[in-house]
């Protein structure tokens, strides 16, 4: 219960890529919240709308430990883990990431203190350059710590407290406690010479362990979310954890998950053949709720053109699929990258189609690399539909996935929620089945909206004891891929 706990504390929701740098500071989680956030050619283009990250680990916190004359201040991270803690840059001599905090002379009475948190803002190396070059493409010796929060101008510990008790900017990032105090706490010259220079953030710990990653999962289980990014992929892609996930989103999850999957790097890791591959991973995974991405690609920087791995693939598919509306498909949709490691023949990307893997080329009709075609690795892929109402189509089964949560979320709310009831009296077949057609007439397109369905079929309810079985029949707005055009030549002279 206690690793369970934490997990769920260990949750953190961002609703945009800057909230998101700023909390993970650096390393490639940080490079890839452009194509989650952000992975259309325009910037305007939407991408996730919320993320969720979770860390699969213990953690204990670092802790800011200034020792005044008169007592002890000790700030502790928020943020736990390693990142938190500080290190000075060996080239630049200043904070270079994690946190730190400095005691500094007032500048309105010089005779008063200040006190002043840091945090480095150095992104990182990025470890797919063979030469130093940071993840924002900023040097250790230009990325310059920024300053969290300043205090007001104080004389003692017991002030300077709550000052940045009361400092919404402090309280983002640190909580304080005092210890060992003489009287109020009394800042002395002596103190400003001692802690003038930044007091680094130590004592961060982050343990992964089978135990964490079981709370994690149940820590998400009833997360209102759609779909799940791992960091397995390419040779690794077959991973036990992988597979972990793919029960958690089957077996375990509320609410209809959605996994995606970096697939193999290059035209070595494409055919079947390969020891790992991406036909192989689709074969392996077959599962209309698993996605694998083949193909690393490239993004210009200020540099030139970088190569990133397949969980950057993984990630800007996702990131286009989960912008768009439900009945949008991603088919043919463009993408921000600017080339491939295997540029996808003609015939290649058929067999990507048959195999279930999702791909991506440069459509010269439109001068964009698109996604090829919005597919899953279900590998039962001659029709649209199957017999168990499961499809190829990542779209539709995006369809099915939002009316089964909304179904889920509304039918607590309204019809399990009430205070009368609900038992078989005030919850017969007749009201649920009304209010089951309520909303897909809600879901239902029409010729100046568009939406989920095109038509509502048969409603059906059963009680059995304490549950109540309920089926429903939908057309879905099915994607539009392929069209033929055929022109006629009229003769002039039969006209």
């Amino acid at each position: 219960m206690e690793l369970l706990l934490k997990a769920k504390k260990s949750i953190y929701a961002f609703n945009d890529m800057a909230n998101f740098r700023a909390f993970i500071r650096g390393g490639y989680r940080w490079l890839l919240a452009k194509p989650l956030f952000k992975p259309g050619p325009v910037r305007t283009i939407p991408g996730v709308s919320t993320l969720f990250y979770v860390r699969a680990a213990e953690t204990t916190p670092a802790t800011i430990v200034m020792a005044f004359t008169n007592g002890t201040l000790t700030l502790t991270c928020l943020n736990e883990g390693l990142n938190a803690n500080g290190v000075i840059g060996s080239l630049s001599g200043f904070l270079k990431t994690g946190f730190g905090a400095n005691l500094s002379a007032g500048v309105v009475d010089v005779t008063k203190f200040i006190l002043k948190t840091w945090v480095g803002t150095y992104t990182g190396d990025n470890f797919f350059q063979s030469t130093t070059e940071s993840w924002d493409q900023v040097s250790e010796t230009s990325a310059l710590p920024y300053a969290i929060s300043t205090s007001k101008e104080i004389t003692n510990l017991v002030d300077l407290l709550a000052a940045i008790n009361g400092d919404a900017l402090f309280n983002t990032s640190f909580t304080a406690a005092l210890s060992g105090l003489t009287g109020s706490g009394t800042i002395v010259p002596g103190d400003l010479i001692a802690l003038s220079t930044v007091t680094l953030a130590s004592g961060g710990t982050e343990t992964f362990s089978t135990a964490a990653f079981n709370a994690a999962l149940l820590a998400i289980r009833d997360l209102n979310y759609r779909h799940l990014l791992t960091d397995l992929i390419g040779p690794n892609a077959q991973d036990a954890t992988n597979l972990q996930y793919q029960y958690h989103i089957h077996n375990e999850a509320t609410y209809t998950k959605f996994l995606w999957i970096g697939g193999g790097y290059d035209s070595t890791a494409w055919l079947p053949t390969a020891s790992a591959s991406s036909t192989a991973d689709a074969a392996f995974f077959n599962d209309e709720r698993i996605q694998v991405c083949h193909g690393a690609n490239f993004v210009s920087t200020k540099f030139g053109l970088r190569a990133y791995d397949t969980m950057y693939k993984a990630a800007i598919c996702l990131g286009r699929t989960a912008g768009l509306p439900v009945q949008t498909p991603s088919t043919f949709k463009p993408i921000d990258i600017q080339g491939e490691t295997h540029e996808l023949t003609a015939e290649e990307r058929d067999f990507a189609l048959d195999s279930g893997v999702f791909a991506t080329f440069y459509d010269d009709m439109v001068s964009a690399w698109v996604i090829l075609q919005g597919i899953n690795t279900k590998q039962d892929n001659q029709y649209l539909v199957d017999n168990s109402g499961n499809s190829f189509s990542v779209q539709l089964e995006n369809i099915k996935a939002q009316l089964n949560n909304e179904i889920i979320v509304g039918m607590r709310r309204e019809l399990f929620g009430t205070e009368i009831g609900p038992n078989r009296n005030t919850l017969d077949a007749n009201t649920i089945a009304s209010w089951l057609r309520g909303y897909l007439g809600r879901k239902t397109a029409t010729p100046t909206t568009d939406n989920l369905i095109i038509a509502v079929g048969t409603i059906t309810v059963s009680y059995s004891s304490d549950s109540v079985s309920v089926q429903y029949e939908f057309e879905p707005n099915f994607e539009v891929n392929k069209m033929l055009v055929t022109g006629f030549i009229i003769d002039p002279q039969s006209a």
